[in-house]
């Protein structure tokens, strides 16, 4: 909007005050009251969020008009309306022509003024809003930032949620509204701020008509209790069903009239405010310890505020980043702050200009700076305040408002993170775990363990069949292969010879997520193992020749996998889930896709995925971490930073049934369910469940093979991805006995789902699953890999515990609750089904 007149400025008798800004520059109007109170001005009622649930009432009817009427008659002369509640405001507005201002205004009016409250939508609005707290009671970030608030604040109103309690919200009566907005929406405690292609003294003889029965009344003042002084830190954790931590760090701040304000304001943009600030570039982008790092300088006009830096971080790295980010605004004394100021004065005034550019953004602006200061220059003098801001100023502030002594620190850790000591050992006795970043911004792990005097290494890439597609489907499982060929200094024979000197083994191998390397050798030479690990992933050579037998050899394995039953439903499966996308292409390709391969593309392929940000190195076994380290920096450390690959989105899981004709004996049938993704806080009902289904003694196996006699085998697999996952149930028959025995597996899934476990059952797959991750343990390549991996899609580095711990501590009734949810009837299931010719 352009800014051809200068507000006008009218306070009527009654003290309504309005700011008018005209500009003719386009036909549209923003008409917005602006209400002064907010959940920190409840009084008695502290707490209820009072103020919200008058918000959404008054949208319900009016003294002329009722609810219906009101949306009826905004959106017939083009209004876009709605309303927010904060700590210390409302605000009504609509949007809309310019020419529709005046029923605009009289309706906006009788909403904030008139509202009648029907005792009819009292309840109704309420059981909206309690759906509103249990969506945002799921939401880990508001839970981090609740917790955050109630931790800062011990007495100041900030300390509740604007929603509410539930139990105070419960509590609320018609009357308690009632009384709420005749002592706070009092015409002297309201704004109402225009801007548009309007006529302002039109609008204030106008208004003047519609609210000249509109008196003044006191305003209900209730004093805000004042918040102590604060001695010292204050920490508190809670766990979440989040796969990371969500870490807060606060300091509280002076109102936003202290001199300090702009120089604080300027240093959280430059620390996190967006991904060119200081912190997100070193943290995010160079060490690769957050998935997201943003600071904020949050100031009230009436009272004080916060500085607040949040991060997202894996529950193992959560105390380090904490330290490193504590330090680094210790340094900041040292930094040179000229050319970020620079960038932050241009961001400032870039801001202002945009939100000028429209008539809501000009009335918003009006509202915000008279309702903070009186002062409708607020937001011109605000950008010559930055423009004034010093080094020295943002050295000043940073020793005097965010000392280490005085943050509030609250984190929302993964279940089960925080059980024991903050220092955890790993579950076996002997071992310990660290993690670590290297310079090029590869993440490690090292684990501990000296029962053997053996090492092994696993280095895993994000990879897999969401960086692929359907025509270059097993291009990674191919060139996972071709790594081992020989690099630019050794041969295939090289590498192999130089193995055998050392009695060490190095392999590679694929999935549906990942591609990995691994390398096992005695501790004694670990070096030297490294050091050939580091040459096979970086320096590669792909001949051609080899290139070209392995491709041979590809080819070959997939089309005699496209001549096995079970083989050829279960990708078939997996076309009916999710199509020819993601997780729709099987990980080791198709003869068409293989066949079409070239060395270039295997180049191409490794390119994308091969590269530090992309990767995390595991070493297990006899090592010692101040030893490992500077191996893993000089023979790793050069490997280009790079940027992950870019992957498919997976789609949900699709309902179909595909019928697949092999000239063969035997008939397969598959059934896929939704499952859960990797970071599923229910994994452990998943691995419980699949372990009881694939069972001998499980419910799948019994009634179709045992009691039925319907089936070769009967059983099931778990298919778990990065952001999806399924459940296969699968059986091997007779032609002759397909339909039955799909028909027998379709009752048992109903049975199962009618009846889930007994407490027997539980107990005994318990047992079971419990066993196989005690035997998984005592291998140190196992763990190694896996840890990698757990690393790599995100998850902490004690997930494996907590899965044991989860798995361990399960009760029936979460058991059944999760197979209830997987085989309800009403989600889709993807049918495979594979058949000999008719007649056959």
């Amino acid at each position: 909007m352009s800014s051809a007149k200068e507000p006008v400025t009218r306070r009527f008798g009654n003290g309504l005050t309005v700011l008018i800004k005209e500009d003719k520059s386009h036909p549209v109007v923003s008409l917005q009251y602006w209400v002064g109170t907010g959940s920190m001005n409840e009084g008695h009622w502290q707490g209820s969020g009072l103020s919200h649930l008058l918000e959404h009432l008054v949208f319900k009817g009016t003294a002329h008009f009722s609810g219906q009427e009101l949306a009826r008659k905004v959106q017939e002369r083009g209004g876009h309306w709605n309303a927010y509640t904060s700590v210390n405001r409302t605000v009504y507005y609509i949007d809309g022509p310019a020419e529709s201002w005046q029923i605009f205004l009289n309706l906006l009016t009788e909403l904030v003024f008139f509202p009648t409250f029907p005792e009819d939508e009292m309840e109704r609005e309420k059981e909206v809003v309690r759906r509103e707290m249990a969506m945002y009671a799921d939401d880990p970030d508001s839970v981090a930032y609740q917790l955050l608030m109630q931790t800062l604040y011990l007495k100041h109103p900030r300390r509740w949620p604007v929603l509410g309690e539930r139990a105070a919200f419960d509590c609320l009566t018609r009357q308690d509204v009632l009384d709420y907005h005749a002592s706070r929406y009092v015409p002297n405690n309201v704004v109402l701020s225009i801007a548009g292609d309007v006529d302002a003294a039109e609008i204030l003889s106008h208004l003047e008509l519609l609210v000249e029965d509109l008196k003044s009344r006191p305003l209900n003042r209730e004093p805000i209790p004042h918040e102590p002084h604060q001695f010292g830190s204050r920490r508190v954790r809670k766990e979440f069903a989040v796969p990371y931590s969500k870490l807060h760090l606060a300091w509280r701040l002076p109102c936003s009239a202290h001199p300090d304000t702009p120089a604080l304001s300027a240093l959280s943009s430059i620390l996190g405010g967006g991904r060119s600030a200081r912190f997100y570039e070193k943290f995010h982008d160079r060490l690769g310890l957050v998935y997201s790092i943003e600071v904020h300088s949050n100031q009230s006009e009436t009272d004080e505020g916060a500085f607040t830096i949040s991060m997202d971080v894996d529950r193992a790295q959560r105390d380090k980043v904490r330290d490193l980010v504590l330090q680094e605004l210790r340094n900041l004394a040292e930094e040179d702050f000229t050319e970020d100021l620079k960038r932050v004065c241009k961001q400032t005034r870039v801001s202002r200009l945009r939100r000028r550019s429209s008539a809501s953004g000009v009335a918003s602006e009006m509202g915000a700076d008279w309702f903070g200061s009186r002062n409708l220059n607020l937001s011109s003098e605000w950008q010559e305040a930055i423009e004034r801001v010093t080094t020295e100023d943002l050295h000043r502030v940073c020793s005097t408002w965010l000392s280490s002594p005085n943050v509030t620190e609250v984190s929302l850790d993964p279940p089960g993170s925080n059980a024991g000591d903050e220092e955890r050992a790993s579950a076996s006795a002997g071992t310990a775990l660290s993690e670590h970043v290297l310079g090029n911004g590869m993440k490690v792990v090292i684990r501990e363990d000296h029962r053997l005097p053996l090492a092994y290494a696993c280095m895993a890439f994000k990879a897999g069949c969401r960086a692929e597609n359907e025509h270059d489907a097993g291009v990674t499982d191919l060139m996972s292969e071709c790594l081992l060929k020989g690099t630019s200094t050794r041969s295939a024979a090289d590498i192999a010879r130089f193995l055998e000197d050392i009695g060490g083994a190095i392999n590679t191998s694929t999935g549906n997520n990942s591609l990995s390397v691994g390398c096992q050798v005695l501790a004694e030479d670990l070096d030297a193992g490294l050091e050939l690990m580091a040459d096979v992933v970086m320096n590669p050579s792909f001949p051609e020749d080899a290139f070209l037998r392995e491709k041979e050899s590809f080819v070959a394995d997939a089309e005699e996998d496209m001549e096995d039953p079970l083989s050829v439903a279960f990708r078939q499966e997996r076309k009916v889930a999710y199509g020819h996308v993601s997780y729709g292409n099987s990980p080791s390709g198709t003869p068409e896709s293989l066949s079409s391969l070239t060395v270039q593309d295997i180049k191409k392929q490794y390119e994308r995925i091969i590269c530090a940000s992309n990767a995390v190195i595991c070493i297990s076994g006899d090592v010692r971490k101040e030893e490992v380290l500077p191996l893993l920096e000089k023979h790793l450390g050069g490997m280009r930073a790079g940027t992950p690959p870019a992957l498919t989105p997976t789609p949900a899981l699709r309902a179909g049934r595909e019928v697949a004709v092999l000239d063969k004996q035997q008939a397969v049938l598959v059934v896929g369910v939704p499952g859960v993704d990797v970071a599923s806080p229910e994994m452990a009902q998943a691995l419980l469940f699949q372990s009881w289904c694939s069972d001998m003694a499980g419910p799948v196996f019994t009634n179709i093979r045992e009691e039925a006699g319907l089936a070769y085998y009967a059983s099931s697999s778990l298919f778990i991805g990065m952001d999806a996952g399924g459940i296969c149930f699968y059986l091997g028959t007779s032609p002759e006995q397909l339909e039955e025995a799909g028909r027998r597996l379709e009752k048992t899934l109903e049975m199962i789902d009618e009846q889930g476990m007994t407490e027997e059952e539980l107990e005994r797959t318990r047992a079971a699953a419990l066993s196989s991750r005690l035997l998984a343990m005592q291998s140190n390549g196992t763990l190694c890999q896996m840890l990698a991996l757990d690393i790599l899609f995100g998850l902490p580095l004690e997930a494996f515990e907590q899965q044991t711990d989860a798995i361990r501590n399960m009760d029936l009734a979460r058991m059944n609750a999760f197979i209830r949810k997987v085989l309800d009837p009403a989600q889709p299931r993807s049918w495979s089904i594979v058949r000999p010719p008719a007649g056959e």
